[in-house]
């Protein structure tokens, strides 16, 4: 019977298995909530305002917007309408996106884009900074290698608070995406991402970004 319940602890606290978080469906929600690996084509605005606090921002005629959701660090803040003003304080430390479903009114194509708000500053401490456009293009990783990864372990516990193993979550992107903040006391979570510009024939650059998330939660 010792010998039983010894198996039982030592099984208890060992490493739980890590499975790949299914991703959410994109093209229901423009960001998911949770894990999820969606890509996103880089919208330009027609028009960008931020002053005072106040954010206002419209893109051009020959596309519809819809479902606007303004983002920090890939997460949901609140609808967005286009060309209106709205008060919010963009924070020098994280990344701001305009993330919404496009539809060319000429071609009747629809798909997913983003419009980058603000990128993370370049400068440390707490200075002042003067939040501009972020380039149509995304925001630029740091000097350096141009990829990075980043894994996160967190510890479970039982219903009583003892330990029952860990969980991990893995994500890799550009160089200055990777981030692991959005982990919890229960659950390992990651996010990252990497954008590609690509040149056609008549020299128009585009560009693209695809978002990781990885969630993983105690079980």
């Amino acid at each position: 019977m010792k010998r039983l319940l010894l198996i039982a602890t030592l099984l208890c606290l060992a490493p739980l298995p890590v499975f790949a978080a299914e991703p959410n469906d994109c093209s229901s929600d423009v960001l998911p909530d949770g894990s999820k690996n969606c890509r996103y084509r880089h919208v330009e605005y027609d028009s960008f305002s931020y002053s005072g606090g106040e954010l206002s921002v419209r893109w051009p005629k020959n596309y519809e917007v819809e479902d606007i959701r303004l983002s920090k660090n890939w997460k949901k803040m609140f609808a967005y309408e286009p060309g209106s003003s709205v008060q919010v304080e963009l924070s020098p430390m994280a990344r701001y996106d305009l993330v919404a479903r496009f539809t060319d009114k000429q071609t009747g194509e629809t798909f997913l884009g983003i419009t980058p708000v603000s990128c993370v500053s370049r400068i440390s401490g707490h200075q002042a900074v003067t939040l501009t456009p972020a380039p149509t293009g995304g925001c630029i990783g740091d000097t350096g290698p141009r990829s990075c990864t980043v894994k996160t372990d967190v510890p479970c516990t039982d219903d009583q608070g003892s330990p029952a193993g860990t969980v991990a979550a893995e994500c890799s992107g550009d160089t200055g995406t990777c981030s692991d903040s959005c982990s919890d006391s229960e659950t390992a979570c990651c996010t990252a991402s990497r954008t590609t510009t690509t040149t056609s024939g008549n020299g128009t650059n585009s560009s693209s970004t695809t978002i990781e998330e990885n969630e993983q939660p105690c079980e």
